[in-house]
């Protein structure tokens, strides 16, 4: 659970006003509202947003304070936080047409959510009864809640647990999930992401990859030197026991590999090449195919499934 902000010049985020939602309210006001606007215009929109909340007559969703978006996902300004959030957004739209995105059947789940940074860009595309979020951290998904009420968010374990319904959802997006999960969770959850998803359905999810090993490797060698490196990093390498130039060679020839450096069996940093992907897919016989990797859009690697 993300620590609260120290910064005195903000509320903890549990004392943050909601400003109560007008009832009259209709789940599509974003969409007939902003669906007209340019990508660029609609970021700009977010942007303004954070400060002042009631635009346009309408109340945008608030925004965590900037101290525990460093601690969460390590936007370091806001304007890094929605431009890292909307990337992911304009990839996601690179491989879903608009026209199908803004069917009014069409249900958007984004697992493991957090605050709901990524969700809150398809508010002009979808109404928000069709946008869900899915954090099994508690005290992120009561905060995803207080910030933005418009959106289903839904507190579930961190392994599957049946809390999301079958069938149920036309996209699945993720990003910086599968770049942690061990190889029994992520196996759990392709499984998972096979039951939930509606034919024809995708997922969209990123992972760490090679030009992150690389960097790793880079950065144990600056380190060997007793040169000072990047906090993070310095926390992978520590969790790959000193095995960065081996656990490179086994990437490179398209094996899984995790490592951390605490006692969880679930969480610590993941590296899920294609192969792997569709070798577990194999492996476990589900409803799913890979049908894009893509190792250079975006600073982590982005895979895309689908379902029959």
């Amino acid at each position: 659970m993300a620590e609260a902000a120290s910064n005195p010049a903000r509320p903890p985020i549990s004392q943050v006003p909601v400003t109560a939602i007008d009832t009259k309210i209709t789940a599509d006001v974003f969409v007939r509202k902003y669906a007209s606007l340019s990508d660029e215009a609609w970021k700009a929109k977010l942007l303004e947003s954070a400060e002042k909340p009631e635009l346009d007559d309408l109340q945008f969703p608030r925004y965590p304070d900037q101290e525990t978006q460093r601690r969460i996902h390590g936007g370091q300004t806001l304007q890094s936080s929605i431009d890292g959030a909307f990337s992911f957004y304009q990839f996601i739209k690179e491989q879903v047409p608009v026209e199908e995105l803004r069917n009014p059947e069409f249900r958007l789940l984004d697992y493991g959510s957090g605050w709901g940074r990524q969700n809150r860009a398809f508010m002009r595309d979808l109404p928000f009864n069709n946008i869900y979020g899915y954090e099994p951290n508690v005290g992120l998904c009561v905060m995803a809640r207080k910030l933005n009420p418009y959106v289903n968010f839904i507190n579930g374990g961190y392994m599957p647990d049946g809390a999301l319904p079958a069938r149920h959802f036309d996209l699945a997006i993720g990003y910086s999930i599968f770049s942690h999960l061990s190889e029994v969770c992520a196996k759990a959850w392709l499984k998972e992401l096979s039951r939930i998803l509606r034919p024809g359905g995708r997922a969209i999810m990123t992972t760490w990859g090679l030009r992150f090993m690389r960097r790793l490797l880079a950065e144990s060698e600056k380190l060997a030197r007793g040169e000072e490196i990047d906090w993070y990093s310095k926390d992978c390498i520590d969790g790959a026991k000193g095995q960065i130039p081996q656990l490179m060679e086994n990437l490179e020839s398209g094996k899984f590999i995790w490592f951390t450096k605490n006692a969880s069996t679930l969480y610590g940093d993941a590296f899920l090449p294609a192969a792997a992907i569709t070798c577990w897919i194999d492996e476990l016989g589900l409803d799913l195919k890979l049908v894009h990797y893509d190792n250079a859009s975006l600073s982590q690697d982005v895979f895309v499934l689908s379902t029959a």
